[in-house]
C-alpha cells in the first residue's frame, strides 16, 4: 500500500518557460529504499525538494496517506515525519557531533524524555563511540560526518528519509558502509527512504525501487533487477556507461539465463 503518491507533478521556476519536471506519477511504499537517477540538470534534486516538502510543485497533487499534502501543515509535516541528509552534510563544523544532532532535536520542536540520550544512541547506531560523539565536527572524516548527518536525520524517528547525493565525496569503500547503514536503518525503523544518486553501487545494491528521470520526465521505473533486462536505451547508456559496468550487466544476464 502507498503511502506517498505523486500525481502529475510538473514544475518550472518562476520567469521561465520551461518545465523542470514533467508530469512526474509515481507511488511509494512503506519500509523500501527507491533510488532516483539521471543526468546532472534532469530534475532529481528539484523532485527531492518537493517530495520532502522544502518545495511546492506548480501543478499536480502528493497523497500521504491518502490525504491531499496541501491539506496538512508543511512544518508539522517536515517536523514530525520528514528526515533529510544534504549532499554536503549541512553540519556546524564548530559544534560537536552531539551537539549538531541534539540542536536538531531542538529546531523541530518534538518532545524527547532525553535529548541527550538518544542523540548519543543514534550517534553509537550509525558507529560512532562516545570520544567521536563528543569531536567537533571539523575534526571528523568526510565518511563520520554522513554518519552524523544520518544520525541527526533519524533522531528525530522520520517516517521518510530523503537523502541527497548520500554518498559525495566518499571514497569507494566508505560509500558502501554509507549505503549499507542506510539500508539496515531503513529496516529497522521501517521507513520510506528515497535516494538521490549518481552513484550506481547504490542503486544496483540498496535500491529496491529505481526511477530514472530523463529531461524532466519519468523515463523508466522498476527494480534493481528490471535493470539488466531493460530495454530502453537511454537508461541502458546512463546506468551502464561504462564498459566495467557492461561487463557486469553481462554476467548478471548470463546468470538469469543461466
Amino acid at each position: 500500500m502507498s503511502i506517498l503518491k505523486l500525481e502529475n507533478i510538473c514544475y518550472q521556476y518562476d520567469g521561465n518557460k520551461k518545465q523542470v519536471l514533467k508530469d512526474i506519477n509515481f507511488e511509494f511504499e512503506k519500509g523500501k529504499i527507491y533510488a532516483i537517477v539521471g543526468q546532472s540538470g534532469a530534475g532529481k534534486t528539484t523532485l527531492l525538494s518537493i517530495l520532502s516538502s522544502l518545495a511546492k510543485p506548480t501543478s499536480g497533487k502528493i497523497y500521504l496517506n491518502g490525504e491531499d499534502i496541501n491539506k496538512i501543515d508543511k512544518y508539522k509535516f517536515r517536523s514530525n515525519h520528514v528526515g533529510v541528509v544534504f549532499q554536503s552534510f549541512n553540519l556546524l563544523t564548530h559544534l560537536t557531533a552531539l551537539e549538531n544532532v541534539v540542536l536538531s532535536m531542538n529546531i523541530s520542536g518534538k518532545k524527547f524524555d532525553n535529548k541527550k540520550e538518544t542523540a548519543i544512541e543514534m550517534l553509537k547506531k550509525v558507529g560512532l563511540n562516545e570520544e567521536e560523539a563528543n569531536r567537533r565536527v571539523l575534526k571528523l572524516s568526510g565518511g563520520q560526518q554522513q554518519r552524523v548527518a544520518i544520525a541527526r536525520a533519524i533522531a528525530l524517528n522520520p517516517q521518510y528519509l530523503f537523502c541527497d547525493e548520500p554518498n559525495s565525496g566518499l571514497d569507494p569503500k566508505t560509500s558502501l558502509v554509507i549505503d549499507d547503514l542506510i539500508h539496515d536503518i531503513t529496516q529497522e525503523y521501517n521507513m520510506t527512504t528515497i535516494i538521490n544518486t549518481h552513484d550506481m553501487n547504490s542503486v544496483l545494491g540498496i535500491g529496491e525501487k529505481v526511477i530514472y528521470i530523463y529531461e524532466g520526465h519519468k523515463e523508466w521505473e522498476g527494480t534493481k533487477d528490471d535493470i539488466f533486462t531493460s530495454t530502453n536505451e537511454r537508461l541502458n547508456n546512463f546506468i551502464f556507461a561504462s564498459d566495467l559496468l557492461r561487463k557486469v550487466k553481462d554476467m548478471e544476464v548470463q546468470n538469469m539465463e543461466g
